[in-house]
């Protein structure tokens, strides 16, 4: 017991002087790495949030099977809900969404909440704040961030993200006082496919940062879907959709469809790489 408090303590130690950054952390435990634990211990003793080891019983499964696997998630909320991976669904898109693709996507969070689906997206404006919009009222809202709890990203939706904190779950490979940067989303987007047994594109372009997300699912195993588009609508902010389609992802047009998925499997080959 002694030995595993030891561990979990070095290993919290660690993400708070690497700042979540996993392979600097795996250099510093493989190449014995000089790092002053001493002080990350001190820092360990200050920290004020909820965060999971993968020395402790409750590391979400899911999350261990990533790319780099974060050795170290923090979190406010009902960690719970993603504990059954089977019923954990990614809805991720644009950032500047249409008022189809919000539409869509916000139907689908809401129909598959109310079935006691949870519904896993970053907390990027556009299609990601609408489906978690949605899936909150019924406690099924889990938002991956790409920063600490102590920032907000961006900025309106500073509501939202203390709103799944209490009913829903924030989670983050990040230390609570890490700012938002630019590489710390497309590393965000494997655990947000990792959770996932299904990942559901909603609106893309052809070079989406959702696309991202869909390839991580992909390679891991994971099912992805995309909401189409009709001919006359899916210009380049939402053409990626209609180009998953026809790729092999599964054609996503109501709750059904992802019921049917889930429940009943299934194999299907892309004709291309993402």
């Amino acid at each position: 017991m002694e030995e595993t408090i030891k561990n979990r303590d070095v290993l919290i130690a660690l993400s708070l002087i690497r700042q979540g950054d996993t392979k600097a952390m795996l250099r510093d435990l493989h190449c014995h790495t000089g790092v002053d634990l001493d002080a990350g211990l001190e820092m360990k003793k200050k920290l004020r949030c909820k965060c999971v080891t993968v020395f402790d019983e409750d590391f979400p499964a899911s999350i261990s099977r990533v790319p780099y696997a974060p050795l170290v998630l923090y979190y406010q909320g009902n960690l719970d809900l993603i504990r059954q991976e089977e019923k954990c669904v990614a809805i991720v898109g644009a950032r500047e969404a249409t008022t189809y693709g919000s539409k869509h996507a916000s139907i689908l969070a809401r129909e598959l909440s109310q079935k006691d689906y949870v519904i896993v997206s970053g907390l990027a404006r556009g299609i990601d704040a609408a489906a978690l919009q949605e899936a909150l009222p019924h406690g099924k809202a889990v938002a991956v961030l790409g920063y600490g709890f102590h920032h907000v990203y961006p900025s309106e939706n500073r509501l939202l993200q203390k709103q799944i904190g209490a009913r829903g779950l924030l989670l983050s490979e990040y230390p609570p006082d890490v700012p938002p940067s630019a590489e710390h989303f497309p590393a965000r987007n494997r655990l947000i496919a990792g959770l996932s047994q299904l990942t559901i594109v909603a609106e893309a372009a052809r070079r989406s940062g959702s696309l991202i997300t869909a390839t991580f699912a992909l390679n891991m195993g994971k099912y992805v879907g995309a909401i189409p588009y009709p001919l006359s609508d899916a210009e380049e902010e939402a053409s990626g959709c209609n180009a998953l389609i026809k790729d092999g992802a599964f054609l996503i047009e109501e709750t059904r469809d992802v019921e049917e998925i889930l429940a009943k499997g299934g194999t299907y080959h892309f004709k291309n790489s993402l």
